[in-house]
């Protein structure tokens, strides 16, 4: 499959495939085109039998500096209800039975750092800068998300 937000490589001798969301004109700002297409090669990678590990990055100055706003305020109440939700793509990574590691470097804000908290492991180069800016504009950070998935509370889910 074709993905418009995300490139995808798979490197079958250290039995990695890594996902790195490409969008640099918005900083990487999380669309539900890229919530789609995260879901779709979440589930490439988890079918796929050389693939024993899953790294979602996003550049060398950005991870993801959140949710598309330009593109939230274009759709209505019903349209951002019925959608794939960043809460939809952390819930399918919780199920993952492969570990799923975020490579953050540089800005990890809003929807960025919730993806990134929906991984089993976050390796943060030096500089990465974490945070929920939204709360500036209203919206509760992250969804909830940080509060349902392991990695906030400390405990792991185990492996079948």
């Amino acid at each position: 499959m074709g993905y418009a937000t995300l490139l995808l490589e798979k490197r079958e001798a250290a039995g990695v495939g890594i996902i790195q969301m490409n969008r640099p004109e918005v900083r990487n700002a999380i669309n539900v085109v890229m919530r789609q297409e995260l879901l779709q090669a979440l589930s490439e990678f988890e079918a796929d039998n050389a693939v024993r590990a899953i790294i979602i990055t996003g550049g060398d100055k950005v991870f993801a500096a959140g949710a598309d706003i330009a593109a939230m305020i274009e759709q209505t109440a019903m349209e951002q209800f019925d959608r794939v939700s960043l809460w939809d793509v952390t819930c399918r990574m919780e199920q993952s039975r492969k570990p799923i590691i975020a490579a953050v470097a540089g800005f990890c804000l809003g929807g960025g750092c919730e993806l990134a908290l929906g991984c089993d492991v976050r390796i943060s180069a030096a500089g990465a800068q974490f945070g929920q800016p939204e709360i500036n504009i209203g919206i509760i950070p992250a969804a909830g998300v940080p509060f349902a998935l392991r990695g906030w509370w400390g405990w792991a889910r185990p492996r079948s």
